[in-house]
């Protein structure tokens, strides 16, 4: 007789701790949650729960999430859950103050900041949005939903106002922030949040944000590259969008580069080198390559008006042919050709004209031929 009672002992323990396995499992695998019963039900709950809420079975969804949080009460995701289940049930109020204790309690939960942040945008609670859309940046800055919903909340100047804010002290996340937010949302949009987090106090390193300013130049949009480079980096600095003499980089390394600097790209059988003249630094170069080949390049900002552009070299050898400067207009599709002005040794300064409209920032490049040079040295007047 006792040896019955112990086999049927031993059999109701592994029933329930079968019940207990599948209802630990359900939590990661959904389809478990059917196996658990009711009474016996507790990690289940939580997928039982989601499932009711997401074929709309609201009656039955209350009474599940209600279960669950009393189960769990401490855990945000559950009271996500109860906010869903109620609002679907037509319970808005129970609905609404159940996501906000949910979005106070975790900030790692993302269903519950997104849709306190989307009430909040609505309720004009601009503040309330930006920081539940900081606490999904936080917990999830590679998330490409986060990114997607921030895409649409940062439609609201206000939002990007009060999101700025965020942006002090969170070298973690806000750089990452700034690199999406530079290709993604609108120019305007991305340079009032950058000035506005330079105006609370954020600092962010200036290389950065010469990559940043230098695509702006690249798409023709000069005021807003002027905000951007202003706002923090070139605070107080005269701008060099008409300045076109050269400056040596491997002296200059540690110094912030400008937008506006010259660039200089490496390219196979190409050297340049730089040299003290009078007149600053001059230019020089050997190109082996059969070909023309790109020297330097730089952005500009000339206003509309008549301009002379004159380019001297102290030696060009017998094998070169003249260096070929190219002007045109940046960010216009294709790119509006100014004029290209050709430069022997003793040359004269050579005429051409800013358009008014389209033209608000132009790209200046000097192609050289196989040879080689010395004592380069340009001027616009």
């Amino acid at each position: 007789m006792l040896r019955w009672v112990w086999a049927l002992l031993l059999a109701i323990i592994g029933v329930l701790a079968t019940l207990a396995q599948l209802d630990r499992h359900a939590y990661d695998v959904p389809a478990y949650a059917k196996f658990v019963p009711s009474r016996f039900a507790d990690f289940s709950l939580f997928r039982e729960a989601v499932n009711k809420v997401g074929h709309g079975s609201s009656r039955q969804a209350v009474v599940v999430a209600r279960r669950l949080v009393e189960k769990h009460p401490i855990p945000a995701e559950s009271l996500t859950i109860l906010a869903l289940a109620e609002i679907q049930a037509k319970n808005e109020d129970l609905g609404s103050r159940a996501l906000v204790f949910s979005a106070q309690r975790g900030w790692r939960e993302p269903l519950a900041q997104k849709a306190v942040a989307v009430a909040a945008s609505e309720a004009d609670q601009w503040d309330v949005a930006a920081d539940r859309l900081s606490a999904l940046w936080r917990a999830s800055p590679d998330d490409a939903d986060v990114r997607e919903f921030s895409e649409m909340l940062l439609a609201h100047p206000e939002v990007q106002t009060q999101f700025a804010k965020r942006l002090v002290g969170r070298d973690s996340w806000a750089l990452g922030f700034l690199h999406w937010a530079a290709h993604n949302l609108p120019p305007e949009s991305f340079v009032h949040i950058v000035e506005s987090a330079n105006r609370a106090g954020a600092r962010f390193p200036c290389d950065v944000i010469s990559a940043f300013a230098h695509e702006l130049l690249a798409r023709g949009l000069l005021q807003l590259e002027e905000r951007l480079w202003k706002s923090q980096c070139g605070a107080g600095e005269i701008s060099s969008k008409y300045d076109v003499s050269f400056s040596d980089p491997g002296r200059e390394s540690a110094a912030i580069e400008s937008p506006f600097a010259w660039h200089f790209p490496s390219a196979v059988g190409l050297t340049t080198t730089f040299q003290p003249s009078p007149r600053g630094v001059s230019l020089g170069f050997a190109n082996t390559e059969p070909l023309r080949q790109l020297l330097a390049r730089k952005y500009l900002g000339l206003a509309p008006g008549t301009y002379a552009l004159a380019i001297t070299a102290e030696r060009l050898d017998s094998v070169s042919r003249p260096i070929l400067a190219q002007l045109s207009c940046a960010g216009t599709s294709p790119g509006t050709t100014i004029g290209n002005v050709t430069v022997e040794v003793s040359n004269q300064p050579v005429s051409f004209k800013i358009p008014n409209v389209g033209c608000a920032v132009q790209e200046l490049r000097l192609r050289v031929a196989k040879g080689t040079g010395d004592g380069i040295l340009i001027s616009i007047n």
